[in-house]
């Protein structure tokens, strides 16, 4: 894959993450009349949701190790070190999006969403 193909893939990631940021944010502004039960954004379920955002954060950890890789490989010390520090946060990201699917899981099963799956 050619260094273009690979930021044009960074640049779809970002682009999908910037839609699911913009989605959670309006599924927090919109309140059911009468219950406290999360809703989820244009029918998505909050599962679905965490499950997809985990597997785009896995995707975009890959695609910023093969850039990494590049940096190194083309002797750009300063630009290297720059995306080892994205790439912890990229990781952090992760784990915490990890740690919301496991909460969300728990809560599926319990029934909080209004079903158990």
């Amino acid at each position: 894959m050619s260094q273009n193909e690979l930021f044009d893939r960074a640049d779809r990631a970002c682009s999908e993450t910037r839609r699911l940021v913009a989605a959670k944010a309006a599924a927090r502004a919109v309140k059911e009349v009468g219950t406290s039960r999360p809703v989820a954004p244009f029918g998505a379920d909050p599962l679905s949701i965490a499950k997809r955002y985990v597997a785009e954060s896995q995707h975009q950890i890959a695609v910023q190790l093969v850039r990494l890789a590049q940096l190194d490989r083309h002797g750009h010390a300063n630009l290297a070190t720059k995306a080892r520090d994205l790439l912890v946060l990229l990781e952090s990201s992760l784990r915490l999006a990890r740690q919301h699917l496991a909460r969300i899981e728990r809560e599926s099963d319990a029934g909080v969403y209004g079903h158990s799956s």
